[in-house]
């Protein structure tokens, strides 16, 4: 059997927001639906019927064509565009010196991914096919939202771990997202994905219900497994039987006194599910997801001490950075975002200082 090498008939990209000049900056825009844009004039065609079948749309249907949809990398970008890149969970990649792209080491300990806004960040490439609009062209959609990262990778990683194949229709969406940064709330969308047969397309036309009609009783017939509608004479037939049945006296049943069940008093069993409940209620207000970690400089007695910070999401999806006290840094630099932890967080001047913690789930990062 021959292979065959084909490079992909790539017809744009999809996305939810777009690059807006306002009061002489650029700044990204939310457009709180999906758009598609082309680089090839001669996919015009193309765009113009993505237009007329997603106007506005927050769904798209899509299909997945191979069993590796969704590629993510550690990315940084300059002036020239892709300075540097490396593959998820990888230790070697690539950087474009003089326009020759050379190998790398790609290491936790990169200058570029340290700081509290590293300039290489993870970004995700999500590829696939629109049917409706085009069978033999691919579409794809990049994103950097580490929800929307979150949200399709962990969807993708259930089904393998369930041994499903991931070729198949889907249906892309957009899910409202609330966040707040630096005492600032924004309002924007994540993507999410599921199957095809698990939401409703958007304009949809429901069918309204008519109040229903009085029909002759229904019974099921067990020898064909179907409902047959009973006649009126069988119906008084019926109602004969039950009232002939009733008017005949019932035999006596002597009563028979049963052992008493021991039974847990109501007092103590409000107890034990208050209890349960307080627990659980307190180590939901304790939850918290890692984002990531870097060092910061502290004055300490007069002295500058460097301390491990980390950036958390709590319950309430809202991010929180709290120092980490020496006894447990080591621990927290060898856990991958997504990590879970109850934490107990105290405020001392103005900053806030881990000082208890317990691990629920921890990734650990990869060797280098």
């Amino acid at each position: 059997m021959q292979t065959r090498f084909v490079t992909l008939p790539i017809a744009g990209s999809i996305r939810h927001g777009e690059q807006q000049e306002r009061n002489g900056t650029t700044k990204p825009v939310e457009l709180g639906h999906f758009v598609a844009k082309i680089k090839d004039t001669a996919m015009v065609n193309i765009h113009r019927k993505f237009n007329t079948v997603y106007n506005q749309s927050k769904i798209l249907n899509i299909q997945f064509f191979d069993e590796e949809p969704l590629t993510i990398k550690l990315v940084r970008y300059n002036q020239g565009g892709t300075a540097c890149y490396c593959l998820n969970g990888e230790t070697k990649g690539k950087e474009k010196v003089q326009k020759k792209w050379v190998e790398k080491d790609c290491k936790e300990e990169c200058q570029y991914r340290q700081g509290i806004r590293p300039q290489c960040n993870q970004e995700a490439t999500l590829k696939f096919l629109i049917p409706e609009v085009s069978q033999d062209r691919i579409w794809y959609v990049k994103t950097k939202s580490f929800y929307s990262i979150q949200n399709i990778s962990s969807y993708i990683n259930l089904q393998k771990q369930l041994g499903n194949s991931l070729i198949g229709h889907y249906k892309l969406f957009l899910k409202p997202k609330e966040s707040i940064i630096d005492g600032k709330t924004f309002n924007n969308f994540v993507l999410d994905i599921v199957k095809d047969d698990v939401l409703i397309p958007e304009n949809t036309p429901q069918i309204e219900e008519k109040p229903s009609q009085i029909i002759p009783a229904q019974v099921k017939d067990n020898t064909q497994n179907t409902t047959s509608v009973e006649s009126s004479e069988e119906v008084k037939k019926k109602q004969t039987k039950t009232a002939k049945q009733k008017s005949e006296p019932k035999p006596k049943i002597e009563h028979i006194d049963e052992p008493k069940k021991e039974q847990t008093t109501s007092s103590e069993s409000k107890q034990d599910t208050t209890i349960s409940d307080k627990k659980f209620q307190d180590d939901f207000e304790r939850y918290y997801i890692l984002l990531s970690t870097g060092t910061v400089l502290i004055d300490k007695k007069g002295k500058p001490t460097e301390y491990l910070e980390g950036t958390f999401v709590n319950k309430d999806e809202k991010e929180v950075k709290a120092l980490l006290h020496p006894n447990f840094a080591n621990e927290f630099k060898t856990c991958e975002l997504g990590s879970q932890f109850l934490l107990d967080i105290q405020e001392v001047s103005g900053r806030n200082y881990v000082v208890n913690y317990e691990c629920i789930q921890k990734y650990e990062k990869e060797a280098v």
